[in-house]
C-alpha cells in the first residue's frame, strides 16, 4: 500500500550524516550494501558471492567502518581481480568508526539501485538469491521479498536444522517476532526510503527494530521458502560477543522506539501493546535473573504501563514492581511460559 511520506518521516531516527537517499533510480538495478569493520579475511568470499550472482546489473558499495586491518588491500586486490563486467561496479566509501547501522546508511544514501540487498561482510549469499527475489518482487507486485536463511559454521559449512526466516501471520506478533535477518529481504528502493535510516544509536536489536518498523508501515511482501543465504557462525566479534547486559539494555532501548513508531503511526491496538509489554516482561526477568534489579524494575514498570486492562503480563508486573526477589521473577516466567504452552496445545486440540 502507498506511505505517506511525511507521516513516515515522523518515525524516522536521525543519520550522523545529515542527509537522506534519493529518490531516483537507475531501473533494474540491485545495490547490494556491505558494511565492513576488521572483516578483511571474512570480505573477499562476501564479495565474491555477490559476484556470483546469477543477476544483473548489480553495484556494490562496500562501507569501511573505520577498519584497522588489510581491508583496503583486499578491495583494492579484489576490484583488480572482478573489472571485467560492465554490468558490475564496485563502490568503496571510508568513514570513522561509527557503527553497523550508520555505514548501512552511508551506503543507503550513495545508492543507485532500484532494489536493496544489504549482507554483513561474513556472510554470503547464494548465486540465485537476487534473481529470485526480483523475480518475485515484480511478479507477485509486492514491495518486497525476503528468503530463508541458513546458518553455516566458519567455513561455510552448513548446521543442520538452522534456518531463519518464516511467513508473517497477519497478527501483531509480527511486529515484535524475529522474522528474517539482515540478508533476507531484497527491498524496493522506496521501502528503505521511505521507512528512514538505520538507528544508529542501537548497538544491538538494531534488525529487529528496523523490520519492526518496516512491518507497522504495512508493506506488501513475499516469503521464499529456498534459502537465499547463509549465516555464518564463526569465534570473532559478533553481536554475540557483546556483554549479555549491553545487549539487554539495547533490546529494551530498541522495544522503546518500536512503541514510540507504533504509538506515531496510530497503530498501538491492544494486541500489539500485549505483545510488547511480554517483551518488556522478558527483559525484566532477565536483567533480573543477572543481578541487574533496578534495570529489571524499569522494564516491569514499562510491561504494566503498557499491557491491557486485563493483562496477566500486567497484573504480574504490578505485583512485582518493586519487587527485589529474582526466585519471584523465574517463577511467574515459568507460570507464563506453562500457560502459552498449554493454550496452544488446547488450540490444537479443538482444530483437530
Amino acid at each position: 500500500m502507498p506511505v505517506d511520506i511525511e507521516k513516515a518521516k515522523r518515525v524516522w531516527p536521525p543519520t550522523c550524516h545529515g542527509r537522506w537517499m534519493s529518490e531516483e533510480y537507475e531501473p533494474g538495478l540491485v545495490s547490494v550494501i556491505i558494511p565492513t569493520y576488521n572483516r578483511a579475511h571474512f570480505l573477499g568470499e562476501a564479495m565474491d558471492s555477490v559476484w556470483a550472482q546469477t543477476y544483473r546489473p548489480i553495484e556494490m558499495l562496500v562501507v569501511d567502518d573505520g577498519s584497522t586491518d588489510n581491508t583496503p588491500q583486499v578491495l583494492e586486490d579484489w576490484g583488480k581481480r572482478h573489472s571485467e563486467d560492465p554490468q558490475f561496479e564496485l563502490r568503496y566509501f571510508h568513514q570513522e568508526n561509527k557503527g553497523a547501522p550508520a555505514a548501512r546508511n552511508l551506503g543507503l544514501i550513495e545508492s543507485s539501485g532500484e532494489f536493496i540487498q544489504f549482507l554483513d561482510a561474513d556472510d554470503f549469499l547464494l548465486p540465485d538469491k537476487l534473481r529470485q527475489a526480483v523475480e518475485t518482487i515484480e511478479r507477485s507486485q509486492v514491495d518486497f521479498a525476503y528468503a530463508e536463511v541458513a546458518v553455516s559454521d566458519d567455513r561455510l559449512n552448513l548446521v543442520p536444522g538452522e534456518r531463519y526466516g518464516k511467513p508473517l501471520r497477519g497478527h501483531a506478533k509480527d511486529v515484535t517476532a524475529y522474522t528474517w535477518p539482515i540478508m533476507g529481504p531484497v527491498y524496493r528502493r522506496s521501502v528503505n526510503r521511505e521507512a528512514g535510516p538505520w538507528d544508529e544509536e542501537l548497538a544491538a536489536s538494531q534488525d529487529w527494530e528496523y523490520a519492526a518498523r518496516i512491518k507497522l508501515l504495512e508493506y506488501a511482501c513475499c516469503f521464499d521458502k529456498r534459502v537465499g543465504a547463509l549465516f555464518r557462525q564463526h569465534g570473532g566479534a559478533r553481536l554475540g560477543g557483546m556483554a549479555l547486559r549491553q545487549r539487554l539494555n539495547a533490546w529494551e532501548k530498541a522495544t522503546d522506539r518500536v512503541v514510540n513508531a507504533a504509538t506515531s503511526l496510530h497503530k498501538l491496538d491492544w494486541q500489539l501493546r500485549d505483545c510488547l509489554s511480554r517483551l518488556y516482561f522478558t527483559q525484566a526477568v532477565t536483567k533480573g535473573r543477572n543481578g541487574s534489579l533496578m534495570e529489571g524494575d524499569r522494564c516491569l514498570y514499562k510491561a504494566w504501563k503498557l499491557s491491557p486492562p486485563v493483562s496477566l503480563i500486567g497484573l504480574a508486573a504490578r505485583l512485582l514492581q518493586g519487587c527485589r526477589s529474582t526466585w519471584i521473577c523465574v517463577v511467574v516466567d515459568a507460570v507464563l511460559t506453562a500457560r502459552c504452552k498449554l493454550l496452544s496445545k488446547l488450540r490444537q486440540w479443538r482444530r483437530a
